[in-house]
């Protein structure tokens, strides 16, 4: 077929055009705009439209998550619908599918779009037919659809020009051909010809202009995989035809330069790179954390992450592959689990197992000593392995991976233009820089006429910026910067930004502008982890006036979706194409409608060539609108364009019988109880099992969220049974079915949580279910399509039920009567009845109305009746009253409120009633009012203005405890107390200029209640909404005066015996008055300073008496403790109120103390000088030298177990010391002081009892305390000055160190703290290296240490014995044990005895560069021995010559560094080693060796080797003459 003229006519018109071009510009719509909340792995989305609303939706596979089915709701949010999408529950029985790509196709031409869902090995594809509305049914059964065998994307197609769409099955295995006739399909790949294998997805395109689209399919690596002519059987394969690259990720097809052919666009990589890095950097001496992708197959053979570390590491490792894949150190042990600890220093983490890359699958992990490296190893055994790795560690070094491909690296795009007959790569326009980058879609981003890039990119373990390059109207491009798009940046697990993995494009909005679809959730097997989806939004129309088109093409002649057409646009000498052919890149689809710039230009032509080769034209068509183009009859040119606007959402369908039908829980997979997702779904779900129990099933979730409720009721006109709750906890959730013909219920739920009850009905009953609370965000779904419901619904008929309610209505008592009205929802064909009664309630039957019952019939139709009440007036006040009309018993119809409020309004006054009007700018008042209805008191103060403020206090006190108290807008200046006495209440508002207080409370009913105003003298109450002034006390009740009782406060000695407290009544009263007290502590202890009275007792006034007297019984104590107070409070009055709830008695002490500062004399007294002040509770700690020019030097501490309030330094020099930051809890003290010097430091600690001071130094220091000088004994207790005794005292030993020429060692044991007890420990030694009585004097039997109270150290002396033996280092310990009077913070000192003869033992340390000796040196480990001979830079040979003798057999015998000019010769005698060794420079030559146990060896140097004979031997390099004995060290006898 020949080109069209409008197609040759392009490459001419291309360069001849300018439009504006504004900058390119997106913005993020937040997940919580949006609705698009989806975090994690994702495998590809695309764009479709299943509604037929026009407005484009989103299906987003998530991989190995549950797909999402994203409905545009078309106000720029979208809600995931895959409940009712998948109305068949092919996802929601099985929610962790392998899924792969999706394709919208309207397969049937039915004007909604289909959805074939490809998945993997384990799982089938899944064919949605859509039913409408945003409901599919999985046919893929039904119509025949063969297996996908890992599928990755389809690509649907109509080959043949039969209207009906076929379609290719992407696979990792061969691809397959499916033809559909008549909405079947059947593998027809042999017949077409298809050969195409492991691709990820197809599409159609005219690379040659010939009007007939090529089919094209491309896989992950080589390009192309394979390219088809479709229009003859078997289909022509012209691969050839076409340029070749490789490591292709994706492509696109789109003609960059406007000269009417596609150009292709490769970009290029590994899948996801290898990559390592340090993610977490910290400090020296912090934790580091290194993360790392390693992947491979069988080309690119051992992967490797390598980094320096001298600590442990945590390793994790992910990978597809389990535990015994991975393998430690040389030996390649296994870890238990995938997280593990490895430490450098032991041998078995140390080096790597041998493995074979070709055939042993797994990682191998070790640590290279020499290097300080470790080393993760991947070995892909010829097959895929892949695997994340995690490291943790201090001071870790940065990662390196050996060897990356050059796919794991950044790497140039590819740009081949095409101009209809060959193609040219063009990679210098613009895209010459690498890049690290993984999808790509094209678009006029900016609506100039020219198509734009948009590239996905990320690395291995990181996300990074993804790129635009804007196109400059030629074909070449420019990158830009700041555009908006580039999303989430970040790296490693812990940022969850996951990493880029693909990109769709619609105009989501329909605002002109193509808009972005982003996901980043490349973090594939073995990680179920991604990033986030994002969408961006085209924001660059608020800047630019470009003008667009949106086309949608519907087939008639050809399929629906018209695939397989081009559109030609030419607006301003410009032409413009447009393919139709699916829109598909790697595993993703674009939304198929084309959107085409128009620059500055209002009108455009527009061509369409039909994939059945006919041609439909349009001219002048109006810039800036979506238009729908229908394709004209077959061998006509009568298409149609209309311009078409969105329509609303379609609602779901309403619910017919059969939609309530499901799956009963116990029948679903095992894995999966429900066909929804209490951890994503959030809703309260009902269905029916119809096919057997006839059970209803009624469950709520919370979709992962807080506290989601749910609360309603079921009503039938027959009754309940097997009513059975799901999942209920009794602190949440309420299902009540005490009525057989209701259930109440009420739902609370959290996280994944599922809450819910089963219940059945009788086969002919009818029951309505009604919601009061559905959570926000949640909907009610019926029947396993989640259909969504409004309530009130009737489940026997799937109808709104019809609801029977009564009218609220308000009368005045004095109207006589009122009518009450009754109605039903709607018109019911049968007759209604309900039952009717009247039910007191504040207004009482035949007290506030008449008493009545009756029946109500509403014939067929009606809708509406009444009932008449009569009311009856009193004289009483009453404020508002209310009773009810109760419904009951209804036929025909259902009760869902079940009644009505009929309130009575009154007529009579009440002075302390309602609120009154008050402004707090002028009135400076304290008012006060009742709340008839509740019997809730306000207390009201404003200061009027008043800048200087006002304190308004008083006292309201009962003859019960108050009901309840509330404070309202109270201030840390105001006081309230209510709980001291719970029938009191005390008040002290404090406000200035305008402001407010207030509280409210409720006194018991029947109580006598006193209101009693302190402050400001002079000041009226005013009372209720006429605002009555009442001066003084005033009852609640009567509004007239108080009969109240009052104590006074009294002072009162230590000695005295008793406190006697006096209790006073106002006046005589006719009646018996009572009152309840007990005493309360306060610095006067209950029990230590005065006998309690806790238990409360009763004081009677008899009728006349107006005094009485509480008696409580004083103690005497020998403790200095100052001025002390307790109170007695007041309570439960009856027949009076209470004034005063309280009064204190003051007790004077009568014992010497340490109050007051002393007066003393630096220039004559030399002592420690301690006092308290005793308002503040500061201490005062002060040290004089008294005239000593040689100083004084004071040292101690202080312990508190609850540490400082406050320590201040008092004349602290340099070389004095007060620290309390070792430890809050001591106070170490080193005061120096000469001539008349005085040092010291003032302190508060948080609690006086148990807080000790103590003087180590000088010994026999004077301690004086308080204003007298009282002498005191160190240690001695603050709160008794009596020795300490509650102190916590530790016990500490430290290690010690001793030559065993010296003797004895002294092992240090020392105590925390001094304490005011003796104290005691025992000790015993225990041999280790070192033996006891050989090494040192054995202790057996424990021997006790004893601290004499003061005394903070002691020494434990061991006798060491000395031997002749060269044995290095030997150790032993002391062990201490039955502490007394104290805890042992460490029982266990080490004692290393340090050798006095020479040691074979240990490496010696030399330079062989610079050191010209020979070494001999055991490793007293294993016993073996080794000799080595160096040449120390000489350049002329050296050499060693000697032998080893020995009376038993040498084995072992191993050399290092011995070459063929060596001899080293153990085979003429067992017993015998020769050896002559030569070397030079910084040579190093030498051996191992190993005698028997018990032998005589002798090592023999002959004298002309360097050294004249002489060894350097062990660690110390000990200088020793040979012939040596290697058992004595001395000369060989």
């Amino acid at each position: 077929m020949a080109k069209h003229a409008a197609l040759a006519a392009g490459f001419a018109a291309s360069l001849l055009y300018s439009a504006v071009s504004g900058a390119i510009e997106f913005t993020e719509v937040p997940p919580g705009e949006s609705g698009l909340t989806y975090v994690g792995e994702t495998w590809g989305a695309s764009w479709g439209d299943f509604n037929g609303d026009r407005y484009p939706d989103i299906f987003s596979s998530n991989h190995r998550e549950r797909p999402s089915v994203w409905r545009n709701n078309g106000d720029g949010t979208f809600t995931d619908i895959v409940l009712q999408f998948d109305s068949t529950s092919t996802w929601l029985d099985f929610p962790f599918a392998d899924t792969h790509a999706g394709a919208w196709g309207d397969f049937d031409n039915n004007g909604v779009q289909d959805l074939l869902v490809l998945s993997g090995a384990s799982f089938p594809p899944y064919l949605y037919h859509n039913k409408g509305a945003g409901i599919a049914v999985d046919e893929t059964t039904l119509r025949g659809f063969p297996d996908d065998a890992e599928g990755r994307t389809a690509t649907w197609l109509d080959y043949d020009n039969d209207g009906e769409l076929d379609v290719v099955i992407n696979n990792r295995a061969p691809n397959q051909f499916i033809e559909q006739s008549a909405g079947n399909f059947a593998d027809i790949t042999g017949t077409v010809g298809l050969e195409s294998f492991r691709t990820n997805f197809g599409i159609l395109t005219d690379m040659d202009a010939d009007n007939t689209l090529e089919f094209m399919t491309i896989a992950e690596g080589d390009f192309p995989e394979k390219v088809y002519k479709t229009d003859s059987l078997p289909f022509l394969d012209i691969t050839d035809q076409f340029p070749s690259n490789g490591l292709v990720l994706d492509t696109a097809f789109t003609d960059f330069d406007n000269n009417l052919v596609p150009d292709i666009l490769l970009v290029r990589g590994n899948l996801r790179p290898n990559q390592a890095l340090k993610v977490t950097d910290g400090a020296a001496g912090e934790l580091d954390t290194i993360e790392g992708w390693l992947a491979g197959g069988s080309d690119t053979g051992t992967r490797s992450i390598i980094f320096s570390s001298q600590n442990p590491i945590a390793v994790t490792l992910y990978t597809q592959l389990g535990l015994p894949k991975f393998n430690i150190g040389a030996d390649g042990y296994r870890p238990i689990d995938r997280t593990f600890t490895l430490d450098p220093a032991l041998a078995e983490n140390q080096g790597i197992a041998e493995y074979d890359e070709a055939a042993d699958q797994g990682f191998y992990i070790g640590y290279n000593t020499a290097t300080g490296e470790w080393q993760i190893n991947m070995s892909p055994g010829s097959i895929s392995t892949r695997g994340y790795v995690v490291v943790e560690g201090v001071d870790l070094g940065d990662p390196t991976i050996p060897d990356l491909s050059t796919g794991d690296m950044e790497i140039v795009p590819k740009l081949f233009m095409n101009d209809g007959v060959s193609f040219t790569d063009v990679n210098g326009i613009g895209l010459s820089i690498p890049v690290s980058c993984v999808s790509v879609a094209t678009g006029d981003f900016d609506n100039d006429m020219d198509q734009d890039i948009y590239m996905v990119c990320r690395n291995g373990i990181e996300n990074i910026a993804n790129k635009l390059y804007e196109n400059l109207g030629d074909g070449t491009f420019q990158e830009a910067a700041g555009f908006g798009a580039e999303g989430v940046i970040g790296a490693g697990l812990a940022a969850g930004v996951g990493v880029g993995e693909n990109v769709v494009t619609a105009d989501y909005d329909l605002d002109g502008w193509l808009d972005l679809y982003v996901l980043n959730g490349l973090l594939m097997n073995p990680l179920r982890v991604g990033g986030p989806d994002q969408l961006f939004k085209n924001t660059s129309g608020e800047t630019s006036t470009n003008r667009y088109l949106l086309l949608d093409l519907v087939g008639t002649v050809s399929s629906r979706d018209a695939i397989g057409a081009k559109v030609v646009v030419t607006a301003g000498g410009v032409t413009q194409l447009r393919e139709m052919g699916g829109n598909y890149h790697r595993w993703a689809q674009n939304h198929q409608r084309l959107h085409v710039g128009l620059g500055q230009n209002d009108v455009a032509d527009i061509e369409v060539i039909w994939p059945n080769g006919e041609v439909d034209s349009f001219t002048g068509v109006t810039a800036n609108d979506l238009y729908e183009i229908t394709q004209g009859a077959a061998g006509s040119q009568t298409g149609a364009i209309a311009a078409v606007a969105p329509t609303a959402v379609p609602a779901f369908p309403s619910p017919v019988a059969g939609d309530e039908c499901g799956v009963r829980p116990d029948q679903q997979p095992a894995s999966f109880e429900f066909h929804f997702d209490g951890k994503k779904d959030r809703g309260l779900f009902i269905w029916k099992d119809c096919s057997g129990t006839g059970e209803w099933y009624v469950r709520g979730t919370a979709g992962n969220a807080n506290g989601i409720e749910y609360a309603g009721k079921l009503i039938t006109n027959a009754e309940f049974s097997n009513v059975l709750g799901y999942g209920l906890e009794a602190n949440n959730d309420v299902l009540d079915n005490s009525s057989p013909e209701v259930i109440d219920f009420f739902l609370r739920m959290s996280g994944g949580g599922v809450d819910g009850f089963d219940f059945t009905l009788p086969d002919t009953a009818a029951a309505c279910l009604d919601m009061s609370q559905v959570a926000n965000g949640a909907q009610v779904m019926l029947g396993q399509g989640h259909l969504p419901i409004s309530t009130p619904i009737n489940l026997a008929t799937m109808a709104t039920c019809i609801d029977i309610a009564a009218e609220d209505i308000t009368a005045g008592e004095g109207d006589g009567s009122v009518a009450v009205t009754v109605s039903l929802s709607a018109p019911s064909t049968v007759d209604v009845t309900v039952d009717y009664a009247l039910v007191s309630g504040t207004a009482e039957a035949d007290s506030d109305f008449a008493a009545a019952a009756g029946t109500l019939t509403f014939s067929a139709g009606e809708t509406s009746a009444t009932v008449e009440v009569s009311l009856i007036q009193d004289a009483l006040y009453e404020s508002e009253e209310s009773f009810t009309l109760e419904l009951s018993n209804a036929t025909g119809a259902f009760i869902l409120g079940g009644q009505a409020t009929i309130t009575i309004t009154d007529d009579e006054s009440c002075i302390e009633c309602g609120e009154p009007e008050v402004d707090a700018t002028s009135e400076q008042a304290i008012f006060v009012w009742k709340d008839f209805d509740t019997g809730v008191w306000t207390v009201h103060a404003t200061a009027g203005g008043d800048s200087g403020g006002v304190a308004f206090a008083g006292l309201i006190s009962s003859t019960q405890a108050f009901e309840s108290v509330v404070e309202g807008g109270l201030e840390a200046s105001d006081t309230l107390d209510f709980t001291t006495s719970p029938d009191s209440i005390e008040y002290e508002l404090r406000i200035w200029n305008s402001g407010v207080d207030a509280f409210q409370f409720v006194p018991a009913a029947g109580a006598q209640t006193c209101f009693t105003p302190t402050g400001p003298a002079g000041y009226p109450v005013m009372v209720g909404a006429s605002k009555t002034a009442i001066t003084g006390a005033f009852n609640l009740e009567t509004m007239g005066g108080c009969l109240d009782l009052s104590v006074a406060d009294i002072s009162v000695s230590e000695g005295a015996g008793v406190a006697s407290f006096t209790v006073t009544l106002t006046e005589p009263s006719t009646e018996t008055v009572t009152v309840d007290y007990t005493t309360q502590s306060g610095s006067a202890i209950g029990d230590e300073d005065f006998v309690a009275v806790t238990t409360p007792q009763t004081l009677v006034f008899s009728p006349g008496e107006t005094s009485k007297t509480i008696d409580v019984t004083l103690i005497d104590d020998a403790v200095d403790e100052g001025e002390e107070a307790f109170t007695v409070q007041l309570s439960n009055s009856v027949n009076a109120t209470l004034s005063t709830l309280s009064a204190q008695a003051t007790i004077v002490d009568n014992e010497t103390n340490v109050c007051g500062a002393p007066l003393f004399d630096t220039a004559t007294e030399q002592a420690l000088f301690v006092w308290k002040d005793c308002d503040t509770g500061t201490w005062y700690v002060r040290n004089t030298a008294g005239g000593d020019s040689s100083g004084a030097f004071f040292e101690g501490q202080v312990v508190s177990a609850d540490g400082f309030e406050s320590i201040v330094g008092y004349s602290i020099e340099n070389s004095d010391t007060l620290d309390n930051t070792t430890d809050p809890t001591v106070i170490d003290f080193v005061l120096k002081v000469w001539n008349k010097g005085e040092d010291g430091f003032d302190f508060k600690p948080v609690a006086e009892a148990g807080t000790c001071l103590n003087l180590d130094a000088p010994a026999g220091m004077t301690i004086l305390g308080g204003a007298d000088k009282q002498v005191l004994t160190a240690p001695f207790d603050l709160s008794t000055l009596a020795a300490c005794t509650s102190i916590a005292v530790d016990i500490s030993v430290s290690d010690a160190k001793v030559n065993e020429a010296d003797g004895q060692v002294a092992v240090a044991v020392n105590l925390s703290v001094a304490s005011g007890e003796p104290i005691t420990v025992d000790y015993v030694t225990l041999g280790d290296s070192a033996t006891g009585d050989e090494d040192y004097t054995e202790v057996t039997v424990p021997v006790t240490v004893t601290f004499e109270p003061g005394v903070t150290s002691q020494e434990v002396v061991i006798p060491i014995l000395q031997d002749g033996l060269a044995e290095g280092s030997e150790v032993f310990t002391v062990e201490f044990s039955n502490a007394v009077n104290a805890s042992l913070v460490d029982g266990s000192a080490e004692v290393t005895i340090l050798d006095d003869e020479p040691s074979a033992c240990g490496d010696p340390t030399f330079n062989s560069g610079s050191d010209q000796n020979a070494y001999l040196w055991k490793d007293c480990q294993t016993g073996t021995w080794h000799f080595a001979g160096t040449s120390g830079g000489s350049s002329s040979r050296v050499t060693y010559s000697g032998a080893i003798e020995s009376s038993l057999d040498i084995t072992g015998v191993a050399g290092n560094s011995v070459e063929g000019n060596d001899t080293l010769n153990s085979n003429a005698s067992a017993t015998i080693v020769d050896f002559i060794l030569h070397m030079k420079g910084s040579g190093y030559d030498g051996f191992e060796f190993a005698p028997e146990a018990g032998a005589s060896t002798c090592l023999n140097l002959d004298a002309s080797s360097p050294g004249a004979g002489a060894v350097l031997v062990g660690a110390d390099q000990t200088s020793l003459v040979t012939p040596l004995d290697l058992n004595t060290l001395q000369p060989c006898q």
